[in-house]
């Protein structure tokens, strides 16, 4: 309140009550709650519309979303331009989130990227970009997999091939479709599942050929002539 409204307050105060006193009584019909849609108490104030408590917080939200509708880009602007600014500073702060909060994450991004994916993602994209996205993925899979091979010994286990095109991981105790089943991953994840879980013992490099033979034929030709 300003100087003068309180001026003004002070001189017709009777006046001003008087006339609040005569609107609640016209007010007295029953009225309901926007939210729960239940009989609002009659001491209530005639232009009150919902309950406090809970109808309140419900109220107090679509307001805010009515209020983020309106100043949407103007916030995303601002954001941008902080973002820009502070670059390292954000990254630093959403590592220590994900470190802390690492249970949580996978669930509610695996949902979302599926959803934005399906809508906004790659319908969406242009020809030019596909390809190139295309590109990435075909230079990251193939990173990974020289990653691997090196850790393994970069060789096959029974002959010695030693080209990368002609090799392949072997699961040295059988049921690898079974155990790529229950983990839900092939090719490129499969390689990327072996890097995150730090290279397990019970893998091991073979070509496609001695891979093949004890696949189907349960022995290799290449330790029958060693024999």
């Amino acid at each position: 309140m300003g100087k003068a409204e309180k001026k003004y307050y002070l001189k017709n105060r009777d006046r001003i009550l008087f006339n609040l006193k005569e609107e609640r009584k016209k007010n007295k019909s029953v009225r309901f709650c926007i939210i729960c849609k239940k009989a609002l108490p009659t001491n209530s104030h005639g232009l009150k519309k919902y309950h406090l408590g809970e109808c309140k917080k419900v109220v107090n939200v679509l307001r805010r979303k009515e209020h983020w509708l309106k100043y949407k880009e103007k916030y995303k602007r601002k954001f941008k331009t902080v973002y820009q600014n502070n670059k390292e500073i954000y990254k630093k702060k959403s590592k220590i989130r994900y470190k802390e909060n690492k249970e949580r994450f996978p669930e509610k991004s695996k949902k979302y990227n599926k959803i934005v994916y399906k809508t906004k993602g790659w319908p969406t994209m242009d020809e030019d970009k596909k390809e190139k996205f295309r590109e990435y993925c075909r230079l990251r899979d193939r990173k990974t997999r020289i990653e691997i091979m090196n850790h393994y010994g970069n060789k096959c286990d029974c002959c010695g091939e030693k080209n990368l095109e002609f090799l392949c991981i072997d699961h040295i105790n059988g049921g690898g479709s079974k155990h790529r089943k229950e983990i839900k991953k092939s090719g490129s994840r499969f390689y990327s599942w072996l890097k995150k879980n730090g290279y397990p013992k019970e893998y091991r490099i073979l070509c496609h050929n001695c891979n093949f033979s004890l696949g189907v034929h349960g022995y290799c030709p290449h330790n029958k002539i060693k024999e």
